[in-house]
Protein backbone atom coordinates (compact mmCIF):
# COMPACT_ATOMS: atom_id res chain seq x y z
CA UNK A 1 0.00 0.00 0.00
CA UNK A 2 2.92 2.37 0.73
CA UNK A 3 4.18 1.87 -2.82
CA UNK A 4 0.77 2.70 -4.25
CA UNK A 5 0.29 5.68 -1.92
CA UNK A 6 3.74 7.12 -2.72
CA UNK A 7 3.48 6.10 -6.38
CA UNK A 8 6.91 4.49 -6.35
CA UNK A 9 8.35 1.00 -6.76
CA UNK A 10 11.01 1.49 -4.08
CA UNK A 11 10.12 2.30 -0.45
CA UNK A 12 12.93 3.07 1.99
CA UNK A 13 11.56 2.57 5.49
CA UNK A 14 14.15 5.01 6.88
CA UNK A 15 12.86 7.84 4.68
CA UNK A 16 9.14 7.59 5.32
CA UNK A 17 7.50 10.90 6.35
CA UNK A 18 6.90 11.62 10.05
CA UNK A 19 3.26 12.47 9.35
CA UNK A 20 0.77 10.74 7.13
CA UNK A 21 -2.97 10.70 6.59
CA UNK A 22 -5.71 8.39 7.81
CA UNK A 23 -9.35 8.18 6.97
CA UNK A 24 -12.21 10.01 8.61
CA UNK A 25 -15.06 7.64 9.29
CA UNK A 26 -17.56 6.59 11.89
CA UNK A 27 -16.13 3.26 12.98
CA UNK A 28 -18.65 0.39 12.88
CA UNK A 29 -18.29 -0.13 16.65
CA UNK A 30 -18.79 3.56 17.45
CA UNK A 31 -22.20 3.69 19.14
CA UNK A 32 -21.70 7.22 20.51
CA UNK A 33 -22.60 9.17 17.38
CA UNK A 34 -26.14 10.57 17.74
CA UNK A 35 -28.74 11.08 15.06
CA UNK A 36 -27.93 14.76 14.66
CA UNK A 37 -31.18 15.43 12.83
CA UNK A 38 -33.58 13.79 15.27
CA UNK A 39 -36.16 15.84 17.15
CA UNK A 40 -34.37 15.04 20.41
CA UNK A 41 -31.01 16.29 19.09
CA UNK A 42 -32.45 19.49 17.66
CA UNK A 43 -34.40 20.16 20.87
CA UNK A 44 -31.23 19.73 22.95
CA UNK A 45 -29.15 21.99 20.72
CA UNK A 46 -31.80 24.70 20.67
CA UNK A 47 -32.17 24.51 24.42
CA UNK A 48 -28.41 25.07 24.74
CA UNK A 49 -28.60 27.86 22.18
CA UNK A 50 -31.32 29.75 24.04
CA UNK A 51 -28.88 30.42 26.88
CA UNK A 52 -26.50 32.36 24.62
CA UNK A 53 -28.66 33.82 21.84
CA UNK A 54 -32.20 35.01 21.18
CA UNK A 55 -31.63 35.62 17.48
CA UNK A 56 -30.91 32.20 15.96
CA UNK A 57 -31.96 28.57 16.08
CA UNK A 58 -30.58 25.24 14.88
CA UNK A 59 -32.24 23.56 11.92
CA UNK A 60 -31.39 20.72 9.56
CA UNK A 61 -30.71 21.82 5.98
CA UNK A 62 -29.94 20.15 2.66
CA UNK A 63 -26.69 21.42 1.10
CA UNK A 64 -25.00 20.58 -2.22
CA UNK A 65 -22.44 17.80 -1.92
CA UNK A 66 -19.17 19.63 -2.57
CA UNK A 67 -17.08 16.70 -3.77
CA UNK A 68 -16.06 15.49 -7.21
CA UNK A 69 -19.12 13.27 -7.45
CA UNK A 70 -21.31 16.38 -7.34
CA UNK A 71 -19.87 17.61 -10.64
CA UNK A 72 -21.81 14.87 -12.42
CA UNK A 73 -25.51 15.54 -12.18
CA UNK A 74 -27.98 12.79 -11.45
CA UNK A 75 -30.19 11.41 -14.24
CA UNK A 76 -32.96 13.86 -13.40
CA UNK A 77 -30.54 16.81 -13.60
CA UNK A 78 -30.30 17.42 -9.87
CA UNK A 79 -26.99 17.86 -8.05
CA UNK A 80 -26.62 15.48 -5.06
CA UNK A 81 -27.16 17.01 -1.63
CA UNK A 82 -26.42 16.06 1.95
CA UNK A 83 -28.11 17.00 5.19
CA UNK A 84 -26.28 19.16 7.74
CA UNK A 85 -27.10 21.39 10.69
CA UNK A 86 -27.09 25.18 10.43
CA UNK A 87 -27.93 28.33 12.36
CA UNK A 88 -30.91 30.32 11.10
CA UNK A 89 -32.04 33.78 12.15
CA UNK A 90 -35.35 33.90 14.00
CA UNK A 91 -35.49 37.70 14.26
CA UNK A 92 -34.16 40.76 12.46
CA UNK A 93 -30.46 41.31 13.18
CA UNK A 94 -29.16 44.87 13.12
CA UNK A 95 -25.71 45.77 11.71
CA UNK A 96 -23.06 45.35 14.40
CA UNK A 97 -25.42 43.49 16.74
CA UNK A 98 -24.03 40.58 18.76
CA UNK A 99 -25.84 37.45 17.59
CA UNK A 100 -24.25 34.79 19.74
CA UNK A 101 -21.97 34.93 22.79
CA UNK A 102 -20.63 31.48 23.60
CA UNK A 103 -18.07 30.43 26.20
CA UNK A 104 -16.40 27.06 25.74
CA UNK A 105 -14.09 25.25 28.17
CA UNK A 106 -12.82 23.34 25.15
CA UNK A 107 -10.33 26.19 24.72
CA UNK A 108 -6.53 25.88 24.91
CA UNK A 109 -3.37 27.89 24.35
CA UNK A 110 0.18 26.80 23.60
CA UNK A 111 1.95 29.46 25.68
CA UNK A 112 3.88 28.16 28.68
CA UNK A 113 3.12 30.12 31.87
CA UNK A 114 1.88 33.10 29.86
CA UNK A 115 -0.63 35.64 31.18
CA UNK A 116 -3.64 33.82 29.73
CA UNK A 117 -6.63 32.40 31.58
CA UNK A 118 -6.35 28.61 31.79
CA UNK A 119 -10.07 28.17 31.11
CA UNK A 120 -10.93 30.67 28.37
CA UNK A 121 -7.43 31.79 27.25
CA UNK A 122 -8.38 35.46 27.57
CA UNK A 123 -5.48 37.75 28.42
CA UNK A 124 -5.45 38.10 32.22
CA UNK A 125 -6.42 41.55 33.51
CA UNK A 126 -3.68 43.60 35.22
CA UNK A 127 -2.90 42.68 38.80
CA UNK A 128 -3.90 45.27 41.35
CA UNK A 129 -6.03 46.01 44.36
CA UNK A 130 -9.29 45.30 42.50
CA UNK A 131 -7.97 42.62 40.16
CA UNK A 132 -10.33 39.72 39.44
CA UNK A 133 -7.48 37.25 38.72
CA UNK A 134 -7.64 34.13 40.87
CA UNK A 135 -5.58 30.96 41.08
CA UNK A 136 -6.47 27.36 41.70
CA UNK A 137 -6.34 26.78 45.47
CA UNK A 138 -4.21 23.65 44.90
CA UNK A 139 -2.03 24.81 41.96
CA UNK A 140 0.26 27.72 42.63
CA UNK A 141 0.79 28.63 38.96
CA UNK A 142 -2.57 27.99 37.21
CA UNK A 143 -4.45 31.28 36.91
CA UNK A 144 -7.96 32.27 35.86
CA UNK A 145 -9.34 35.64 34.83
CA UNK A 146 -12.13 35.54 37.45
CA UNK A 147 -14.08 33.34 39.85
CA UNK A 148 -16.49 32.34 37.09
CA UNK A 149 -13.74 30.75 35.00
CA UNK A 150 -12.21 29.12 38.10
CA UNK A 151 -15.52 27.54 39.10
CA UNK A 152 -16.21 26.45 35.53
CA UNK A 153 -12.77 24.81 35.34
CA UNK A 154 -13.25 23.01 38.66
CA UNK A 155 -16.61 21.68 37.49
CA UNK A 156 -15.56 20.56 34.03
CA UNK A 157 -11.88 19.66 33.59
CA UNK A 158 -9.30 20.96 36.08
CA UNK A 159 -9.48 18.28 38.82
CA UNK A 160 -8.21 15.68 36.34
CA UNK A 161 -5.01 17.66 35.66
CA UNK A 162 -4.53 19.57 38.93
CA UNK A 163 -0.88 19.26 40.01
CA UNK A 164 -0.33 16.52 37.40
CA UNK A 165 2.35 18.42 35.42
CA UNK A 166 0.25 18.21 32.26
CA UNK A 167 0.30 21.95 31.59
CA UNK A 168 3.86 21.83 30.16
CA UNK A 169 3.08 19.33 27.38
CA UNK A 170 3.12 20.78 23.83
CA UNK A 171 3.64 24.33 25.09
CA UNK A 172 5.90 26.85 23.29
CA UNK A 173 6.22 24.56 20.25
CA UNK A 174 8.37 25.06 17.20
CA UNK A 175 6.53 27.65 15.02
CA UNK A 176 5.83 25.19 12.23
CA UNK A 177 4.28 22.81 14.77
CA UNK A 178 1.94 25.39 16.36
CA UNK A 179 -1.28 24.20 14.64
CA UNK A 180 -0.62 20.52 15.42
CA UNK A 181 0.25 21.38 19.02
CA UNK A 182 -3.07 23.19 19.46
CA UNK A 183 -5.06 20.21 18.16
CA UNK A 184 -3.14 17.97 20.55
CA UNK A 185 -3.93 20.35 23.43
CA UNK A 186 -7.63 20.28 22.47
CA UNK A 187 -7.44 16.49 22.67
CA UNK A 188 -5.81 16.76 26.11
CA UNK A 189 -8.53 19.13 27.32
CA UNK A 190 -11.26 16.77 26.08
CA UNK A 191 -9.61 13.87 27.95
CA UNK A 192 -9.48 15.97 31.13
CA UNK A 193 -13.14 16.92 30.71
CA UNK A 194 -14.06 13.28 30.23
CA UNK A 195 -12.18 12.16 33.36
CA UNK A 196 -13.52 14.99 35.53
CA UNK A 197 -17.14 14.63 34.43
CA UNK A 198 -16.96 10.83 34.24
CA UNK A 199 -18.39 10.93 30.73
CA UNK A 200 -17.15 9.08 27.67
CA UNK A 201 -15.08 11.54 25.55
CA UNK A 202 -17.42 11.20 22.57
CA UNK A 203 -20.46 11.87 24.79
CA UNK A 204 -19.24 15.29 25.95
CA UNK A 205 -21.83 17.84 24.87
CA UNK A 206 -19.04 20.00 23.43
CA UNK A 207 -18.16 17.34 20.83
CA UNK A 208 -21.12 14.96 20.59
CA UNK A 209 -23.02 16.84 17.88
CA UNK A 210 -20.02 18.04 15.86
CA UNK A 211 -19.66 16.54 12.40
CA UNK A 212 -16.18 15.24 11.68
CA UNK A 213 -16.37 15.38 7.88
CA UNK A 214 -16.78 11.61 7.93
CA UNK A 215 -16.99 9.54 4.78
CA UNK A 216 -18.76 6.27 4.22
CA UNK A 217 -16.40 3.33 4.92
CA UNK A 218 -16.89 2.12 1.34
CA UNK A 219 -15.47 5.43 0.05
CA UNK A 220 -12.40 4.95 2.24
CA UNK A 221 -11.78 1.33 1.31
CA UNK A 222 -8.34 0.28 0.11
CA UNK A 223 -8.35 -1.80 -3.12
CA UNK A 224 -6.58 -5.09 -2.43
CA UNK A 225 -5.47 -5.80 -5.99
CA UNK A 226 -1.71 -5.08 -6.45
CA UNK A 227 -2.51 -3.50 -9.83
CA UNK A 228 -5.20 -1.17 -8.54
CA UNK A 229 -4.94 2.62 -8.41
CA UNK A 230 -3.55 4.40 -5.30
CA UNK A 231 -5.90 4.32 -2.29
CA UNK A 232 -8.41 7.15 -1.84
CA UNK A 233 -7.03 10.45 -0.60
CA UNK A 234 -7.52 10.47 3.15
CA UNK A 235 -7.67 13.79 4.99
CA UNK A 236 -6.99 13.29 8.72
CA UNK A 237 -3.34 14.01 9.65
CA UNK A 238 -1.74 11.21 11.65
CA UNK A 239 1.62 10.90 13.36
CA UNK A 240 3.02 8.54 15.96
CA UNK A 241 3.72 11.47 18.28
CA UNK A 242 0.36 13.26 18.11
CA UNK A 243 -1.92 10.24 17.81
CA UNK A 244 -0.21 7.65 20.00
CA UNK A 245 2.84 8.60 22.06
CA UNK A 246 1.84 11.99 23.47
CA UNK A 247 -1.82 11.09 24.22
CA UNK A 248 -0.54 8.04 26.13
CA UNK A 249 1.90 10.29 27.96
CA UNK A 250 -0.93 12.68 28.88
CA UNK A 251 -3.11 9.84 30.19
CA UNK A 252 -0.17 8.52 32.20
CA UNK A 253 0.36 11.96 33.74
CA UNK A 254 -3.35 12.00 34.64
CA UNK A 255 -2.91 8.65 36.43
CA UNK A 256 -5.19 6.94 33.92
CA UNK A 257 -4.38 3.40 32.82
CA UNK A 258 -5.40 3.49 29.18
CA UNK A 259 -5.39 -0.29 28.90
CA UNK A 260 -7.62 -0.73 31.94
CA UNK A 261 -9.98 1.93 30.58
CA UNK A 262 -9.59 1.23 26.89
CA UNK A 263 -13.35 1.61 26.33
CA UNK A 264 -12.88 5.33 26.97
CA UNK A 265 -9.41 5.95 25.56
CA UNK A 266 -8.87 3.58 22.65
CA UNK A 267 -6.97 5.07 19.72
CA UNK A 268 -10.02 5.10 17.44
CA UNK A 269 -11.67 7.44 19.96
CA UNK A 270 -8.72 9.82 19.70
CA UNK A 271 -8.96 9.70 15.89
CA UNK A 272 -12.66 10.51 16.08
CA UNK A 273 -11.99 13.48 18.35
CA UNK A 274 -9.31 14.76 15.99
CA UNK A 275 -11.76 14.41 13.09
CA UNK A 276 -14.25 16.59 14.93
CA UNK A 277 -11.68 19.22 15.95
CA UNK A 278 -10.03 19.66 12.55
CA UNK A 279 -12.39 21.84 10.58
CA UNK A 280 -14.48 23.12 13.48
CA UNK A 281 -11.90 24.61 15.86
CA UNK A 282 -11.24 28.34 15.54
CA UNK A 283 -7.88 29.93 16.32
CA UNK A 284 -6.41 33.20 17.51
CA UNK A 285 -2.95 34.31 16.42
CA UNK A 286 -0.38 36.16 18.46
CA UNK A 287 -0.39 39.77 17.28
CA UNK A 288 3.40 39.97 17.65
CA UNK A 289 4.55 36.68 16.09
CA UNK A 290 1.59 36.01 13.82
CA UNK A 291 1.57 32.38 14.97
CA UNK A 292 -1.55 30.55 16.27
CA UNK A 293 -1.55 30.55 20.07
CA UNK A 294 -5.18 29.82 21.05
CA UNK A 295 -7.66 27.27 19.69
CA UNK A 296 -11.24 26.67 20.73
CA UNK A 297 -14.18 24.49 19.78
CA UNK A 298 -17.48 26.32 20.17
CA UNK A 299 -20.05 23.57 19.63
CA UNK A 300 -22.91 25.92 18.71
CA UNK A 301 -21.02 28.59 16.78
CA UNK A 302 -19.38 25.92 14.61
CA UNK A 303 -22.84 24.89 13.37
CA UNK A 304 -23.03 28.16 11.41
CA UNK A 305 -22.72 27.39 7.71
CA UNK A 306 -19.58 28.58 5.94
CA UNK A 307 -19.90 31.51 3.56
CA UNK A 308 -17.06 32.68 1.31
CA UNK A 309 -18.52 36.20 1.55
CA UNK A 310 -19.75 36.30 5.17
CA UNK A 311 -22.03 39.02 6.51
CA UNK A 312 -20.91 38.43 10.09
CA UNK A 313 -17.59 38.10 11.88
CA UNK A 314 -16.17 36.16 14.80
CA UNK A 315 -14.17 37.42 17.75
Amino acid sequence: MAKRRLKTDEVDISELPDQGLVRREIYPWNDHEPNRFSVESLDFLNQELQAISTKVEVRAVELPTLVEAAIVQEEDGHIPTNKQLGLFATDDIQPGETVLEETSVLTVNNRLKDALCDACSTVLPPLGKNSTVVGCPDCYDIMFCNETCLNLALETYHPAVCEKDVDTISKDPDPKESPNALYLLLLARALAMSATQEVHPLDLKEVKFIWGDFLDPASNAVPISPKSEPPPVWTLPFSFSSNIATPLHILEKMDIDMFAEIANYDLWILNTLYSKFRGTASARVNTTTGMPEVAAVHPLWCLANHDCDPNGDEN
